[in-house]
């Protein structure tokens, strides 16, 4: 576009429009209007101006692969300005959030990436100690409900598994998660608890499941203690529910 060349469109008669090299997507017949700019030239019947700088400013905003070529989406004139603005402008933003000035975000956003990668093995090797802690207050034979706050997803998933692998019976962990509830359901060896799964959360409008011997999901509506009396009627029907140390009335 600095080049500021001129965009010449024209019709040329049958015998020039054969000798002239041009791009067309079809083979056309009749009268072919010729666009050439930049040492481009093909067919084009749309609207175009008399010199390409008065395209001002091009942004390519993104770009993806479609079929044998490439498809752009781009800004030009004051809409590739109020473009470019709004980047720089987030791109500031973002800099104040990670205190770190325009063209240094890249190294900052990795030194997070690796705190948070840090900070997510000391989570885990947490709840780790805290898994072993209630396998260990677990009774065998003896199936289990029991609330872990301050766990996540993961931290269920590792508690209930712990304690079943303890116990060789069912159990279920419960926090905080989701728009209420959490859970994680594991199976006693050889168990499936995928249809209790499926009728709890019908009952406490639930989203989740998982495999025979272990399913994950939250629970939109119910509190603990009327979680545990629903799993008590159902998957541990007969079977006395172990208080452990970590459970909250």
């Amino acid at each position: 576009m600095r080049a500021d060349t001129p965009v010449h469109c024209w019709v040329p008669d049958p015998e020039t429009l054969a000798r002239t090299d041009y791009r067309s997507k079809k083979e056309l017949t009749g009268d072919v209007r010729l666009v050439e700019a930049g040492g481009d030239c093909c067919a084009c019947c749309g609207t175009h101006l008399t010199r390409t700088g008065e395209v001002g400013l091009i942004k390519i905003i993104s770009f993806a692969h479609y079929k044998s070529g490439m498809r752009l989406a781009v800004a030009c004139g004051q809409r590739a300005y109020d473009a470019v603005a709004g980047i720089w402008a987030d791109t500031e933003a973002a800099g104040r959030l990670l205190s770190s000035p325009v063209g240094s975000l890249t190294p900052a956003l990795e030194r997070l990436q690796n705190g948070e990668a840090a900070l997510k093995a000391r989570l885990a090797a947490l709840q780790n100690t805290l898994a072993a802690a209630c396998a260990e207050a677990a009774v065998p034979g003896t199936p289990a409900v029991l609330w872990v706050d301050g766990a996540d997803g993961d931290g269920l998933r590792r508690v209930a598994t712990a304690i079943t692998a303890k116990t060789n019976a069912p159990c279920c962990t419960l926090g905080p998660g989701g728009q209420g509830l959490a859970y994680a359901l594991a199976a006693a060896p050889g168990g499936d608890v995928r249809e209790t799964c499926k009728a709890l959360n019908a009952a406490y409008q639930g989203r989740g499941g998982g495999k025979p011997g272990f399913c994950q999901g939250s629970l939109a509506e119910g509190s603990f203690e009327q979680v545990k009396a629903f799993l008590l009627k159902s998957l541990l029907l007969r079977e006395k529910v172990a208080e452990a140390p970590t459970e909250a009335g």
